[in-house]
């Protein structure tokens, strides 16, 4: 990070810090390139620097230049961050090789998003920008069952603000009508509804092929209804507690829905903005006062993971249905604490597959989990050190 304003860099640091990224601060030119030279020859290099386009007297589109030309630094990713945003900016960006052009103010979440996309984005010409991000996300169809016509009216403002195409409906009954009718990529199901409930909705609905694996959300007002056996045997997705933030509603909607197999057929592999949500961990953690321990708890997965993964495919070989549940369960759990939403979808996928015995489901399952715990590693491995 070289930025000469106190608080932007404090800013950006914390953030970054607070994902389990190790972050530098410099000030001046000549310290970020001394810092990013010695790391590299080192053999533990930086992938990333976040520019400031104005820098103690230099020009910070100066310093990328100097970055790009130094055949010692070619790996090194350059976001750069400006407080105006010059007409004339992002062709600049790329005649300099720079992969990230960002007018800050950004938020937390934004920050961390733009960071990933950087660090993940594909090399050449390409420019990741705030826009080119809202572009790539993944545009979904989202059904409402809510009975209560206040809380209708919030969720679909929140999902169509982000570009979401969002139907509601206020019983469970509708909301089985309108899934048989039209392709959903997640449904939002209050739990108490009159005339069928969100319980015996999500049943009715599991039990036919066409919807049998669409990501349907949990909502009550009741805490513990997320451990009840109504919940569980009802083979909800998730469960989403009112009254619930923006960001809460949107971040589980959009990894979900993104995570769906209909998605992944269509769209390809990496449709979240990353593998890992991780502010929404270092989120979780910060709220329990132990987010000291996010960089620990991301290396002990990255540690853990190859077994648990190579546990899976043994008992998917095994064609052991018991076998199946208890390795998905069981990397399931570490994957949901880390926020590896889509690898946490597709083992609890795997899961209840094992449970009720469709190995063939298993086996085409643990494909796309092997590929996907293979992303969430490389990401790991990439953002311990930027």
């Amino acid at each position: 990070m070289l930025d000469d304003t106190p608080s932007d860099r404090s800013f950006v640091a914390r953030v970054l810090a607070g994902t389990g990224m190790t972050v530098y601060e410099a000030t001046t030119s000549v310290e970020a390139l001394q810092e990013l030279r010695g790391t590299r020859s080192s053999g533990v290099p930086y992938h990333l620097i976040v520019l400031d386009s104005w820098v103690g007297g230099e020009d910070g589109f100066e310093i990328a230049r100097r970055i790009r030309s130094d055949p010692a630094l070619a790996g090194v990713r350059v976001m750069m961050l400006s407080a105006t945003g010059r007409r004339g900016d992002g062709q600049r960006c790329r005649a300099l090789g720079i992969h990230a052009y960002f007018v800050m103010p950004l938020s937390e979440d934004d920050l961390v998003s733009a960071v990933s996309a950087a660090l993940l984005a594909p090399l050449g010409d390409h420019l990741v920008t705030r826009h080119s991000i809202e572009e790539r996300r993944r545009r979904l169809r989202v059904l409402v069952a809510d009975d209560n016509e206040v809380n209708r009216v919030v969720t679909m403002a929140i999902l169509e603000k982000r570009g979401h195409s969002v139907d509601a409906v206020d019983n469970g009954r509708l909301a089985v009508a309108r899934a048989r009718a039209e392709p959903y990529d997640v449904i939002l199901m209050d739990v108490e509804m009159p005339d069928l409930d969100g319980v015996a909705a999500t049943a009715a609905l599991r039990a036919e092929p066409a919807t049998e694996s669409v990501p349907i959300i949990a909502m009550t007002a009741h805490t513990g209804f997320g451990e009840s056996p109504r919940y569980r045997s009802a083979r909800m997705s998730a469960f989403l507690a009112k009254p619930f933030k923006p960001q809460e509603l949107i971040r589980m909607v959009e990894s979900l829905g993104a995570a769906t197999p209909a998605a992944r057929v269509t769209e390809g592999h990496g449709l979240s903005s990353a593998p890992v949500n991780l502010p929404e961990f270092q989120r979780v953690m910060r709220e329990a006062g132990i987010e000291t321990t996010v960089p620990r708890i991301l290396q002990v997965f990255r540690e853990d993971a190859p077994g648990r993964m190579a546990e899976l495919e043994a008992a998917v070989a095994s064609r052991d249905g018991g076998e199946i549940r208890m390795a998905a369960h069981a990397f399931k759990s570490a994957a949901t604490t880390i926020r590896a939403e889509n690898l946490a979808v597709l083992l609890s996928e795997i899961e209840r597959s094992g449970k009720s015995g469709d190995v063939h489901h298993a086996e085409e399952l643990v494909v796309q989990a092997r590929s996907e715990a293979d992303s969430v590693l490389d990401y790991l491995g990439t953002v311990a050190r930027v």
